[in-house]
């Protein structure tokens, strides 16, 4: 502390010197008697304090944390879809995805051009839930590496990429609103044919398509780990069956 910090601190001790009265006159009586050690170990404690950074629940958070845990523990899905259906690269989906009316920009398609465009080696369905970093109960501009970590606090996973494309497939009826641009919880996969490209995520979306018509698609957008996941953008976890 500098000295300037110091006087500032016992001015502040004296304003709140009321707050003392919960010692006891015994404890009272140690503080006078041994000052330094009373020093000590209030230096030790405010330094050993546990830390918080911006995107961490605050300690006035704890009841909406505990509620939003048991809510996605308990929430029905909000959509079962099934991977491995046979479908494996991008040419694969793309010849699906335009049969059956969709689209599919070019940002995506080269997602699933990629190395890391992972799907499942066996046909199973999945539980996919809802989730924006409000949800999750982060605070301020949190980046997609916090949203991750505080949706497998919650017991949320993310998503093999092949949620994307079927996703899109397996949703014929999406609707305009709250959910007509959504996010995949996945880890960003860089379109390597570009180097000035940076990584992105599936979006799947009902987007506009000239003045009054629309479109359902599946596209991309553009951000890695250490990006902002917006506060109010939706993402979709996935969400493992518990085993009996």
């Amino acid at each position: 502390m500098t000295t300037e910090q110091i006087d500032r601190f016992l001015a502040a001790l004296q304003m709140c010197k009321k707050a003392f009265f919960a010692l006891s006159n015994q404890d009272a009586q140690w503080v006078i008697q041994h000052t330094r050690e009373a020093i000590a170990l209030f230096v030790e404690a405010v330094r050993t304090r546990p830390r918080l950074d911006k995107f961490s629940a605050a300690p006035a958070d704890s009841l909406r944390m505990r509620r939003a845990k048991e809510h996605f523990a308990t929430c029905p899905p909000w959509k079962t879809i099934k991977l491995g259906t046979g479908l494996r690269i991008e040419d694969d989906f793309r010849i699906v995805l335009e049969e059956r009316g969709f689209a599919i920009d070019s940002s995506a398609g080269g997602i699933m051009c990629q190395a890391d465009f992972q799907i499942s080696d066996h046909e199973c369905e999945v539980d996919l839930v809802l989730a924006s970093s409000k949800d999750l109960v982060l605070n301020g501009d949190a980046r997609l590496s916090d949203m991750f970590a505080r949706a497998k606090e919650f017991g949320l996973e993310i998503c093999l990429p092949e949620v994307g494309p079927q996703l899109r497939l397996q949703w014929p009826d999406q609707r305009p609103g709250i959910e007509q641009y959504l996010h995949v919880a996945m880890r960003p996969i860089k379109d390597q044919r570009y180097n000035d490209v940076g990584p992105a995520v599936f979006v799947v979306e009902n987007a506009r398509n000239g003045v009054n018509n629309r479109i359902l698609r599946l596209s991309a957008d553009f951000g890695g780990m250490g990006s902002s996941c917006g506060h109010d953008a939706t993402y979709i976890f996935c969400r493992p069956r518990r085993t009996n």
